[in-house]
């Protein structure tokens, strides 16, 4: 092939595919940068001339290859840097291993088309497919399954880097070959479940699980729904609350008092007012303490008017002077039974009291039949 054309300080016969690591990432803000525009490296080539010694060639501001070549459609990533000098038996170091194609043999314009394993996992056997990208990983299996895995921003030996939260993963996104759908946080501490082979979703909260929409939400149960809350449920609504029951009954218990505070309660046909009990039973207690006190001077008074009557009419089967004599007694019962009348005068103003007040008994906003 002879010698190589050079031209200046550039080597046009650059056309072999080159081996190399890259040593040194440079941004579009560096002033080492050429394109300004986008991330270029530089890449570190063991390089042997014909009959030559094998020496380490730095290949400056390569580019990577995009898989569209087009505006509207692209794919850019980053690759990773190793500066560190091999040690040791070592030709290399940790920094991306890539292949290089130089345009037109031209040295200055190399593009990096691709890159070569360097990781010491072993392939699975089976049709696979592996992406992983800085702690982020995507899985595909023989058997169509597929995983991803969150663990954190890694370094370029793809080991955590020191400001990332270790307890804060895997985050796991994975499909079965069943169909089975999990999302969960590291142990499982917080879930989504689709399991298709059983017909059911799980969703474990480890904390708080809080759901919003902004419009309307329906729920369609088949058969039952069951909840069991282990504090305090509370609901707030801003307009009205329909529950109906199509068959069957609706059961209440609780360990203590059930509340009910509104405008009014209607039950059933709501056609008929609500007793107030308390205020029923002291408007009661008062007219029956009343009773009972008039009832109290009737029954004496009766007994007065039934001994006087009792010896008048003892005394009338004496003659002449039987009449005379009887004319006291009958005279006492006359003044008892004036008297049994006033009692019974307050019995009747004391039902009449009551009655009066009936209209507080009743309830005028609750209701039922």
């Amino acid at each position: 092939m002879g010698e190589p054309v050079v031209e200046g300080n550039f080597d046009f016969n650059e056309f072999q595919l080159l081996q190399g690591e890259v040593k040194e990432i440079i941004y579009p803000n560096d002033n080492k940068s050429l394109s300004k525009t986008y991330i270029e490296y530089n890449v570190a080539v063991q390089h042997k001339t014909s009959g030559g010694p094998t020496s380490t060639v730095i290949y400056p501001n390569c580019l990577l290859v995009n898989s569209f070549g087009g505006i509207a459609d692209k794919v850019s990533y980053s690759l990773r840097a190793d500066p560190k000098e091999p040690t040791g038996k070592n030709v290399s170091t940790t920094g991306s291993k890539v292949l290089l194609l130089c345009i037109s043999g031209v040295r200055s314009q190399a593009y990096i088309i691709g890159g070569i394993r360097d990781d010491a996992q072993k392939d699975p056997n089976g049709h696979h497919f592996l992406f992983q990208f800085n702690g982020v990983s995507f899985a595909i299996n023989n058997d169509g399954e597929a995983k991803l895995v969150f663990r954190g921003a890694t370094d370029v030996s793809n080991d955590l880097r020191s400001n990332v939260d270790k307890n804060a993963s895997p985050t796991t996104v994975s499909i079965t070959k069943n169909g089975n759908l999990k999302i969960s946080t590291k142990d499982d501490a917080q879930f989504l479940h689709i399991d298709h082979e059983n017909k059911k979703i799980e969703v474990l909260a480890d904390t708080e699980w809080n759901v919003k929409v902004n419009e309307k939400a329906t729920f369609d149960f088949g058969k039952n729904w069951d909840a069991n809350v282990g504090g305090a449920l509370s609901c707030s609504i801003q307009e009205n609350v329909n529950l109906n029951t199509s068959s069957g009954k609706i059961d209440i218990g609780a360990s203590g008092n059930v509340s009910i505070k509104s405008a009014g309660l209607l039950v059933g046909n709501a056609t008929d007012s609500m007793m107030k009990g308390t205020t029923y039973r002291n408007a009661e207690a008062n007219k029956n303490s009343q009773l009972i006190s008039a009832l109290g001077q009737l029954a004496g008074y009766l007994t007065t008017a039934g001994i006087g009557i009792t010896t008048a009419s003892g005394l009338h089967s004496v003659p002449i002077a039987g009449p005379i004599a009887g004319a006291a007694p009958l005279a006492a019962a006359a003044t008892a039974l004036a008297s049994a009348a006033t009692a019974v005068s307050q019995m009747i103003s004391a039902i009449t009291s009551f009655e009066s007040q009936s209209f507080t008994y009743l309830s005028t906003v609750n209701k039922n039949d």
